[in-house]
């Protein structure tokens, strides 16, 4: 099968979509991995966006880290904002919440559940979720952040408020 799926690596007719979608439900993590990898350079459609999104729920960190890249291509913000708030793996949490970090200002719509990462029990989700309400410029939940019972998670917070401040200056 891995052999099949190098072969079709390059390949960008639409036939062959099907095929690597099933390959990402494969019980082998490394077809999956691999299907997840291939998919990634295809056109995005709403079938490869939700079998990277049931990919995106399996225990496998290289498969997590290969769908987020995925994600991050297709600039699907929607698709991570769903994964950052219910995803009950948090490996899956911290990639989609440093995935919204790398979209910048795209992440905007993601913003309600970037908000509701403040209070993910894990402080790397929270880290995550200070990066992108910076990129945001957001204070409220900035200043929000700022009050984290995490030391670290609270210092990022003020970094982030005092970075925002001189920008504030700078648009008067």
């Amino acid at each position: 099968m891995l052999a099949v799926l190098y072969r079709l690596d390059g390949a960008r007719s639409a036939p062959i979509q099907p095929a690597l979608i099933r390959a990402t439900r494969s019980p082998d993590e490394s077809i999956a991995t691999l299907a997840v990898m291939i998919l990634a350079k295809q056109s995005r459609s709403p079938e490869l966006l939700r079998a990277l999104v049931q990919a995106f729920r399996r225990p496998s960190p290289e498969l997590i880290q290969q769908v987020a890249e995925a994600l991050f291509r297709f600039k699907a913000v929607k698709e991570l904002g769903t994964a950052l708030r219910s995803a009950p793996l948090l490996l899956t949490r911290a990639y989609a919440a440093s995935t919204l970090a790398r979209l910048g200002l795209e992440a905007r719509p993601a913003l309600p559940p970037v908000l509701a990462a403040l209070h993910d029990p894990a402080r790397v989700v929270r880290l995550h979720a200070v990066s992108v309400l910076a990129n945001l410029d957001h204070k409220a939940g900035l200043e929000e952040a700022a009050r984290d019972k995490d030391p670290e998670v609270r210092q990022a917070a003020k970094r982030a408020l005092e970075e925002c401040a001189p920008r504030d200056q700078e648009e008067r």
